[in-house]
This record gives structure tokens, C-alpha cells and sequence, in this order.
């Protein structure tokens, strides 16, 4: 999830927006505020590892 922050008044070209970090399942692990360019961003295509994936398998079981 992406929010711009429009109450700010960056140069031309630049804005400041609220984002989250993901871990590797997808999940949101920390917010983040970053001064970006968004004429320079691009997407990046990682599929998320899936839930039943995740799961370690419990004690003693083989």
C-alpha cells in the first residue's frame, strides 16, 4: 500500500509518500516515508510465498 502525502511541498518532480516494507510471504513488516521521484519508480513482480509454505512442521514430527 502506497499513500502520497500531499501536505508537503517537495520540488517539481519529487514527492514524499507512505509505504510499507514486505517480507518475502508478502506480509508488512515496517512503514516507511520515502522522497521519491515517481517518474523514476517501477513496479517489482516478486510472487509471495503462500501460506500452507510458510508453516514449519512441528516438534518431533518427520
Amino acid at each position: 500500500m502506497i499513500r502520497e502525502l500531499i501536505d508537503r511541498h517537495p520540488p517539481h518532480g519529487w514527492t514524499w509518500i507512505d509505504c510499507y516494507q514486505l517480507d518475502r510471504h508478502g506480509d508488512a513488516i515496517a512503514k516507511r516515508q520515502l522522497f521519491v521521484m515517481p517518474a523514476r519508480l517501477r513496479p517489482v513482480h516478486v510472487p509471495p510465498v503462500p501460506y500452507a509454505a510458510r508453516r514449519t512442521p512441528a516438534r518431533g514430527a518427520r
